[in-house]
């Protein structure tokens, strides 16, 4: 994705949305196991240099979130932690399968 596509796509959402260009942002990164989000965000650029040359060979710009400066910031667990959560509450209260006692 560039940056011309990135604003493309926040444009049509805030098209979508009543609060429209005012409605917040928030960034998540999913890791298979939970989604992190945060409110948030620096934006900058960074660039891949060639160890032969010393010569950058890719730019590219980079949007960072940093939950552990946001107070609102969350970190939810995947829907199979949650069931293995659920499942070992339920089993420990003594519960049947059938959903009796």
């Amino acid at each position: 994705m560039n940056i011309g596509q990135a604003i493309t796509l926040l444009q049509a959402k805030a098209n979508e949305l009543p609060t429209g260009y005012d409605t917040e942002i928030r960034v998540s990164m999913c890791d298979g196991e939970g989604i992190e989000m945060t409110r948030v965000l620096e934006i900058d650029h960074m660039a891949t240099v060639s160890r032969e040359t010393g010569q950058a060979t890719e730019l590219f710009a980079v949007i960072q979130g940093h939950p552990h400066n946001d107070d609102h910031a969350f970190r939810a667990k995947g829907i199979a932690h949650q069931a293995d959560e659920y499942l070992h509450r339920w089993s420990a209260e003594g519960h049947e399968p059938d959903g009796h006692s």
